[in-house]
């Protein structure tokens, strides 16, 4: 059988493959790491930080359904005078 190249990610003491390849069962296999995709420590912590920076700044951001802006602190206050006026008339 020819040899068959199949991309994929090492990452944390695991390859993961990009896809999969057809027809096979069983093989040995060669990782052979690319210099252009070694990446540090330092450099790999600095791109999970960047990650969640992004991920944060789209959360706060949110998502745009149109309509009025959900305002939290306002249906708060107003759930919280609903139930000061409960245990009021239940006195």
């Amino acid at each position: 059988m020819a040899l068959l190249a199949v991309e994929g990610v090492y990452e944390n003491g695991k390859v993961e493959r990009k896809e999969r390849p057809e027809g096979i069962k069983y093989a040995r296999v060669i990782v052979i790491f690319m210099p252009d995709g070694l990446v540090t420590d330092e450099e790999a912590e600095q791109r999970r930080r960047e990650a969640r920076e992004r991920l944060i700044a789209r959360m706060e951001k949110g998502i745009d359904f149109g309509g009025q802006k959900f305002n939290r602190e306002e249906i708060y206050e107003e759930r919280m005078q609903e139930l000061e006026e409960r245990r009021n008339r239940e006195k």
